[in-house]
């Protein structure tokens, strides 16, 4: 088998056990890649740091090429070693905590040069996305420790903000967040990482107060980097949207979310899942329960977000807990309203898998409170 390793995304593709060794390659930001197609040369790449990622091409190998870390989306290597093919297996066959575990033993075989800092990095991206927070954090503590230049040093720390705020340590969050802002400038980090920094300080911000309070701020950080930074952009179009809501300017809100529908890729699966779940609380809302055509559109939006993403095994760990949980709530309140056929079951089904999946949210209360 031949494993693949792009950062953040693994992918797998099943060889005969004898296959010839495939070249690596560097996919640029622009979408160009490094060799680029049709060529007959490949390239090996040599090392990698936060500032470049260095490689030798097969017909000229005694000169060493760099391509600047900051122009680099992702790194994929032809040939990897057992261990690592191991807990990418563990990973794809959804044993998250085993994989977790084989990617930091993996990271402590000495050769090649990349496995150390891919597999922590890997470790705690695993932890990350089983929402074990702790976990996370540590890994991607050790990878800072253990290789202070790593390629990997944006994602590791604006990922340690993350899981900080996901445990509610705020300040320990913060702290995070003003390194990478720190780092960021002295080392000339893409300018997408101090974006993102300064949304997360955003959400801080916004945890001692009214999200209303904060609106003005997404505005202008939306405003910056719609037409460079579109993740960022649509992040804080979320929260934006959310605020209409709260003031029930629902048009507003609406304007932001099917923006979001239509613009963002396939991947950004929490900004789709999230602009939905909004369309869906726009629609309840103005139905005012009585317009069983706006309490339908509500539904289909809601159950959109069930079914095109946290029913998808390869998508369900993008889906922030808080909008799953409130997407199956809302659809089965959808049902009870619209008393179709074979409602209750189905509201109960929906409901109960919020107090399984979700107990103690808001939403397993709320949900406990109509079985």
């Amino acid at each position: 088998m031949r494993a693949m390793i792009t950062r953040g995304l693994i992918a797998i593709a099943a060889l005969p056990a004898l296959a010839l060794a495939q070249g690596d390659q560097i996919v640029l930001e622009d979408g160009s890649t490094v060799p680029p197609k049709g060529v007959s040369f490949e390239v090996q790449i040599t090392g990698e740091d936060y500032q470049a990622v260095k490689y030798r091409r097969s017909d000229t190998r005694a000169v060493e090429q760099r391509v600047e870390a900051a122009k680099v989306a992702t790194v994929t290597y032809g040939t990897v070693p057992r261990a690592w093919e191991q807990a990418l297996l563990e990973r794809r066959n959804n044993d998250p905590a085993t994989a977790a575990e084989s990617f930091k033993k993996a990271a402590g075989i000495s050769s090649p040069f990349w496995l150390k800092a891919h597999g922590l990095y890997e470790a705690g991206e695993t932890y990350f996305q089983m929402r074990d927070w702790n976990a996370a954090i540590q890994a991607f503590d050790e990878l800072l420790q253990a290789v202070p230049d790593t390629r990997f040093l944006p994602q590791a720390l604006l990922r340690t903000a993350e899981a900080y705020f996901q445990a509610n340590d705020f300040d320990k969050a913060k702290s995070a967040l003003e390194k990478l802002q720190s780092e960021a400038r002295a080392k000339g980090f893409a300018s997408r990482w101090a974006n993102m920094a300064s949304y997360w300080e955003i959400r801080l911000t916004e945890q001692s107060g009214d999200i209303t309070q904060t609106v003005g701020e997404y505005q202008r950080l939306y405003d910056r980097t719609k037409g460079t930074d579109p993740k960022v952009a649509n992040s804080c179009a979320l929260r934006i949207g959310l605020a209409y809501i709260k003031q029930k300017d629902f048009a507003k809100a609406r304007r932001f979310y099917e923006e979001i529908a239509s613009s963002a890729d396939d991947g950004e699966v929490q900004a789709l899942s999230g602009a939905y779940l909004g369309l869906g609380n726009c629609f309840l809302a103005e139905s005012g329960n009585d317009d069983k055509d706006k309490i339908r559109e509500a539904q289909r939006n809601f159950l959109r977000v069930i079914v095109a993403y946290y029913d998808d095994p390869t998508q369900k760990a993008k889906v922030p807990p808080e909008i799953a949980a409130e997407a199956l709530y809302q659809a089965g309140l959808c049902f009870e309203i619209l008393r179709d056929e074979d409602y209750r079951r189905r509201s109960r089904g929906l409901y109960n898998e919020v107090m399984r999946e979700f107990d103690g949210s808001e939403w397993a209360i709320k949900a406990r409170k109509r079985m």
